[in-house]
């Protein structure tokens, strides 16, 4: 029987620098509130660029109306969390904020501007940023 606190999970580091160590994997993530980004919000994109995105960015779809959504598969709930947590830091820093589903082994994203009504070249730019935290992860493998 375990005494004490859990150790196998820990968070080293402040918010703008930290370390998140898992019992299988590990992720740094350099943001933090104090590094957001100033952006202006931006338009909502047409629907030639919206499907010319679609046709070079594998996997992602279309989210009737005005999102854009991922799954992805993960080897563990672990991979998975450190996932989603990579990406919350990353919408904290651009303040714009996706739907996040975890399970065991996959993470589901959906990206739209709701003040736009619809997807703009934002969520093309934060969903680009969730294919490349992948290929990250996988590169580490």
């Amino acid at each position: 029987m375990r005494q004490g606190p859990r150790t196998d999970y820990i968070a080293t580091g402040s918010l703008v620098n930290s370390t998140f160590v898992g019992a299988r994997s590990s992720i740094t993530a350099p943001v933090g509130k104090s590094d957001k980004i100033d952006l202006m919000r931006p338009t909502r994109e047409n629907e030639a660029a919206i499907l010319d995105w679609l046709k070079s960015h594998p996997g992602w779809e279309r989210s009737a109306p005005d999102g854009l959504r991922k799954s992805y598969a993960f080897k563990d709930f672990s991979e998975a969390l450190a996932f989603v947590v990579r990406v919350g830091l990353a919408a904290e820093r651009f303040d714009h904020h996706p739907d996040l589903e975890l399970g065991w082994g996959r993470a589901y994203v959906r990206w739209s501007t709701h003040d736009a009504k619809g997807i703009t070249s934002l969520d093309f730019r934060l969903a680009e940023l969730c294919d490349t935290i992948v290929e990250g992860h996988q590169a580490q493998r």
